[in-house]
Formats: C-alpha cells, sequence, structure tokens
C-alpha cells in the first residue's frame, strides 16, 4: 500500500495563455460595456419622458431596459473573455438610474 504513487494533480498551475493580438485589454472592455449600456440610457429615457407620457408604456420601457441591460451582461459574463464586458454593463445599470431620476426630474420641473 505504501508503494502506490500519489494521484495526479488536477490543479493546473502553468500560466494561462495570452489572450489573441488585436482583442482590447479587460479595462477597455470593461470601459466600453459602461459607456455602450450609458449611452443607451441617456439616448431612450428622454424619449421615454417625451412620447410616453401613459403609465403602461413608461413601465414596459422601465422593465424593458432593465431585462435588456440584465440578459446582455449575463450573456457576456457567461463567457469568459467577454466578461469584462458584462461587468461594464451591469455598472451601467447605476449610470442609467442616475439618467432615469435626472430626466424625470427635468420632465416635472418642465410641467411645473
Amino acid at each position: 500500500m505504501s508503494d502506490d504513487p500519489l494521484p495526479p494533480s488536477h490543479i493546473d498551475y502553468r500560466p494561462q495563455p495570452e489572450p489573441p493580438p488585436g482583442w482590447p485589454p479587460p479595462r477597455t472592455q470593461r470601459i466600453q460595456g459602461l459607456l455602450a449600456g450609458s449611452l443607451l440610457s441617456l439616448i431612450v429615457w428622454p424619449v421615454a419622458w417625451k412620447f410616453g407620457q401613459q403609465g403602461a408604456t413608461l413601465a414596459y420601457i422601465i422593465i424593458g431596459m432593465i431585462a435588456l441591460k440584465v440578459i446582455a451582461s449575463t450573456v457576456c459574463i457567461v463567457s469568459p473573455r467577454w466578461r469584462p464586458m458584462g461587468a461594464g454593463i451591469l455598472a451601467s445599470m447605476g449610470v442609467g438610474f442616475l439618467i432615469f431620476f435626472g430626466t424625470c426630474s427635468l420632465t416635472a420641473l418642465r410641467g411645473i
């Protein structure tokens, strides 16, 4: 029994391969995701307040924006290569909420 060799280790300690050339670094992908999601919010929310004055229409737009960003970020996070982009899209949800509340207050002030 003492002559049996140890089982092979299943942990790979070798360095991971570098991303292919021309692929943006993770920080750049994260910033691209943040900017893309924020730009989408910057376009959608003013248009939603202008044309979606009925409560149901605005509710659909709110739910749709949240669902779109959650689905897009989940799809990106599943792939290791796109994970930083997904993190940026998730971070853009906070910026999107700020844009939403800013446009909401501007719309309320215009109505007064």
